[in-house]
């Protein structure tokens, strides 16, 4: 059960798992919304060595990237970057780095120990319910904790 901010999954969502284990019954499962100013750079680790310009691929200026983010996170100013080699401005949420991209927003959605959201064995969209509910997607993180 997480504290504070977050919430318990319910009895609904658990059932629309097939796959193995209950998440649900974990010590440490559950979710939380952040509002306001978000950025997954913020907020946990993450593998910023792997981020690179979505036109050349060239490698991210880590220092400028966390200077839009502080800018984003403390002034709500939209954390564009210009890419040194070719030029390109680029949102940070448009950043890729391995499997993970940079999380920009003013809602913030984090499942912390769920099974993967895309994972075969839900019988239901987890984010196409969100979806439904809130008319746009969130910005969504997953965690193990």
């Amino acid at each position: 059960m997480l504290v504070g901010n977050g919430h318990t999954p319910g009895p609904e969502v658990s059932s629309w798992y097939s796959g193995k284990g209950d998440f649900a019954d974990l010590l440490i499962s559950g979710v939380s919304i952040t509002t306001g100013p978000f950025s997954n750079l913020s907020a946990g680790p993450f593998d910023v060595d792997l981020l690179v310009c979505p036109a050349c691929e060239a490698p991210t200026d880590l220092e400028a990237l966390h200077d839009h983010i502080d800018r984003w996170i403390t002034h709500g100013i939209d954390p564009v970057a210009t890419c040194g080699r070719c030029g390109h401005a680029a949102h940070a949420r448009t950043l890729r780095g391995g499997d993970d991209s940079v999380l920009v927003g003013n809602l913030a959605v984090t499942f912390y120990n769920w099974p993967p959201l895309e994972d075969a064995a839900w019988s239901r969209r987890v984010m196409a319910v969100i979806v439904e509910c809130l008319g746009s997607r969130p910005s969504v993180a997953q965690a193990k904790l």
